[in-house]
């Protein structure tokens, strides 16, 4: 009777590991499919502001050429001729410099938005690995032993927790989501910034 009721014990302890560890994997596993369809979205919404801010790093020759000559101009038109000397009185505008620190600020945003966006999808896809993994770990008894022994399971059960416990997937997960908010906020960052640059161009 003794080691009946131990038996049951166990039974019933491996009852709730089950419904325990069944709960914490189906949540983890649907928050990884939405972070993965969300850094999915949002990376493909990145790249293509990327591929147009990063034209902002590469000067138009043409368009170079036109300030330079428009520049020239404007210094020869300023030139005034004293009996001393021969002045200039124009002052280079400090527009285009302006212009391309905000091109390298907005491209360092977005780019570093676009790897942690990414860094996010490929931990989430390292964590759902891990997870099909740890799923199946009442079925690395045999199914003899297993209906036999309901403490054998309870402690390989305990040693995969043990396991998830000490490679930090609850914090793994959690660092998923603040990876993906962090890209978010400097995507925002970078984007006001690229539409005030546009409202001075």
């Amino acid at each position: 009777d003794g080691d009946s009721e131990i038996e049951g014990g166990w039974a019933t302890c491996l009852e709730e590991m089950l419904r325990y560890d069944k709960k914490m994997i189906e949540d983890w596993n649907d928050e990884i499919n939405t972070i993965l369809i969300f850094a999915g979205l949002f990376s493909a919404v990145l790249t293509a502001f990327t591929v147009e801010s990063y034209q902002m790093l590469q000067q138009d020759p043409e368009q170079a050429s036109a300030v330079t000559l428009s520049q020239i101009s404007l210094q020869l038109e300023s030139f005034s001729v004293n009996p001393a000397f021969i002045n200039s009185t124009y002052i280079p505008s400090p527009r285009t410099t302006s212009i391309a620190e905000a091109a390298t600020r907005i491209n360092s945003l977005w780019f570093t938005s676009l790897v942690l966006s990414l860094t996010s999808a490929l931990t989430a896809i390292f964590a759902r690995q891990w997870l099909r993994e740890y799923v199946p770990w009442h079925l690395a008894i045999p199914k003899e032993k297993h209906l036999s022994s309901p403490r054998e399971t309870v402690r390989l059960r305990q040693f995969r927790h043990d396991g998830l416990v000490r490679w930090r997937v609850p914090a793994v997960m959690n660092a998923i989501s603040i990876f993906l908010q962090m890209a978010v906020v400097l995507f925002l960052a970078g984007l006001t910034e690229f539409v005030w640059t546009l409202n001075r161009i």
